[in-house]
């Protein structure tokens, strides 16, 4: 009886789409911030002023929220009202759920940009300075 129950449970969790609402919310303030330090480590790279020390631009995370939760919030709205106007049955929750975990391939992707970058650097910090002996 208790096996049948629970078998019963799983099959309906998975047979109906029940969409966490927080889950866009952390995929969007993550990459809110993967974009605010890579905009800002590349500003760091590219700054030569000897003469005065480097800021960080907290600048760039309130563009980015600006941005990404914009988008977020009114893409998936003008979706679901054409999708009503068709005339699915599609609320609007799952409609921003479904939208804001699409952003999650980005994640890994930015991570992999990173990555990209800062271990081909650290090969070229390690070739000697003398490069005409080579």
């Amino acid at each position: 009886m208790v096996t049948s129950s629970a078998a019963s449970r799983m099959a309906h969790s998975i047979m109906t789409f029940d969409a966490s609402r927080y889950g866009p919310f952390w995929i969007a303030t993550t990459l809110i911030f993967v974009m605010a330090a890579a905009g800002n480590f590349a500003n760091y790279i590219q700054f030569d002023d000897k003469e005065k020390a480097w800021a960080y631009d907290f600048t760039k995370v309130t563009v980015a929220a600006s941005c990404l939760y914009s988008i977020i919030s009114l893409v998936p709205l003008v979706v679901w009202f054409f999708l009503d106007k068709v005339g699915t049955t599609k609320g609007l929750v799952e409609v921003i759920s479904l939208y804001g975990y699409s952003l999650f391939v980005f994640v890994p992707t930015s991570v992999s940009e990173w990555v990209m970058f800062i271990f081909p650097s650290l090969a070229l910090a390690e070739l000697p300075l003398d490069y005409h002996r080579l």
